[in-house]
């Protein structure tokens, strides 16, 4: 019967087996990103049961709570390389300030040329200009486009799309949106930013995705790179008398 099993049943049969054949090493790879809750929880439990009882568990995952809650030490891999040897909450902060970084900044390795110009670099940053992925909902958001201009075309627009992590479109902007319109026919051959920025108390507790794109207007797009960067927003209240926990709606 088990042709028929879905992967994560194949891995929570295998998880069963290996957990009751009382292994003086339990190697886990994974097992929470499947099954429910409960399952999950069954497997927490038991892995905790086998280290107790003076066993060793060697758990890799993604979980970083159950990282943090089950192994008092833990290994930082990346690339099959060895990042860092220490406690897991050391660790954990480690690998969280890695992915700060690499999820809210992309620059282009190989500078692909797009006509009529390039996307070198899309990143989050703060007030300060220091690239962050985790904002509070009371916090300005600055989105930075850096993009090599070869040559004008008319009716050029450079902006980019805000979708939350399920794909719902939050809004659209290009660079013409504002009222004092920057003329790109002053621009000359080179390097420019453009920086958007999303006010404090605007976006709602969620995980966004920055779409950027340019297109001349009613004829063609040059480019429209896919969730290149993304940030997470966390609700903070601040009128308690009236308000408790998330807004509804994206906004």
């Amino acid at each position: 019967p088990v042709k028929r099993y879905s992967s994560g049943m194949y891995v929570r049969l295998a998880f069963a087996v290996a957990a009751h054949l009382e292994p003086e090493i339990l190697l886990v790879d994974e097992v929470l990103a499947v099954g429910d809750i409960s399952f999950q929880k069954k497997c927490l439990g038991k892995m905790k049961f086998i280290a107790d009882s003076g066993r060793t568990v060697i758990f890799i995952s993604h979980n970083l709570n159950a990282i943090i809650s089950l192994c008092g030490r833990s290994l930082l891999l990346e690339n099959g390389n060895l990042i860092d040897n220490d406690m897991s909450e050391r660790v954990v902060n480690r690998y969280l300030r890695v992915e700060e970084k690499r999820n809210s900044h992309w620059m282009t390795a190989e500078r692909k040329i797009h006509d009529p110009l390039t996307l070198i670099s899309v990143q989050v940053i703060d007030s300060d200009g220091n690239p962050r992925s985790n904002f509070n909902s009371q916090e300005p958001i600055y989105i930075e486009l850096c993009i090599r201009m070869d040559e004008y075309f008319p009716f050029l627009k450079i902006g980019f799309d805000l979708t939350t992590e399920w794909d719902m479109q939050v809004f659209r902007t290009f660079h013409n949106d504002q009222f004092e319109t920057i003329n790109l026919s002053d621009f000359k051959n080179g390097l420019y930013k453009f920086t958007a920025k999303i006010p404090s108390n605007l976006l709602n507790s969620n995980t966004y995705y920055v779409t950027p794109m340019a297109t001349i207007h009613n004829k063609k797009w040059i480019f429209e790179e896919k969730r290149l960067v993304s940030f997470t927003v966390s609700y903070i209240d601040i009128n308690k008398e009236y308000v408790s926990g998330k807004q509804p709606g994206i906004v």
